[in-house]
């Protein structure tokens, strides 16, 4: 059992500190950290990567959604960016498709 506890880098009962110790390392006089003055905010790098910027179009963008089936409350996800009227997934446990609505 020594060695284990040794191992694990526990201390030996003998090792242990007392509570009176304890309480005077806790009531030892610990300098205060002197305050620093603030400081500016740092600034963001202008550009990074070459500095080059490109711009997409908004039907090149990317989502992805997730809906709970009506019929049975499955959680379908799917992405992209459906109109009304298109349908938007099936669901997996009651086999219905599911179609976005007008709006």
């Amino acid at each position: 059992m020594t060695n284990r506890n040794l191992l694990l880098g526990r201390s030996k009962p003998s090792e242990r500190l007392t509570r009176e110790e304890v309480a005077a390392l806790d009531q030892a006089a610990v300098p205060e950290p002197k305050p620093q003055p603030a400081s500016k905010p740092e600034k963001l790098p202008g550009k990074k990567g070459g500095g080059q910027q490109r711009t997409v179009r908004r039907n090149m963008l990317k989502f992805r959604w997730s809906v709970e089936c009506p019929g049975c409350g499955f959680k379908v996800t799917g992405e992209g960016q459906p109109r009304p009227g298109e349908r938007l997934a099936r669901c997996g446990r009651c086999k219905v498709v599911l179609v976005l609505g007008g709006g």
